[in-house]
């Protein structure tokens, strides 16, 4: 494990209890940055990365087609190896005087963002 790419153990009871089991019933891999970038490049994916920094509003973005969104971690925040690979960087506007929501919940907001654009478009076919 590299300082610069730290992998969490998937097999953590911790984690499994966050996962609320789906750890079992999602496909799931453990690999270096530079892999996976590799693999989501090889097959297409656009790779949006979650950050503040230099990016558009999560709704003015396309997500209908396969896309894999980076989030960097609470503490760190997101490594400069996928803000400079990402083909568009993007944000969760926020209200108020709070800057930055929690990893988990900037996860949901955008995945839900992608199923609400892929069901739109399928119920425009």
């Amino acid at each position: 494990m590299s300082r610069n790419d730290p992998l969490t153990d998937l097999y953590n009871p911790n984690l499994i209890r966050a996962s609320l089991g789906a750890l079992f019933s999602v496909q799931t891999v453990a690999c270096r940055s530079e892999e996976a970038y590799a693999w989501l490049s090889e097959h297409g994916l656009t790779i949006l990365t979650a950050q503040l920094q230099d990016s558009r509003i999560y709704y003015d973005t396309d997500m209908v087609r396969p896309t894999a969104i980076v989030f960097g971690t609470e503490d760190k925040g997101l490594s400069s190896f996928w803000r400079e690979r990402a083909d568009a960087h993007i944000r969760i506007p926020m209200a108020g005087a709070m800057d930055s929501l929690n990893v988990s919940v900037s996860a949901a907001i955008l995945a839900f963002e992608a199923v609400r654009q892929r069901n739109q478009q399928t119920s425009r076919l």
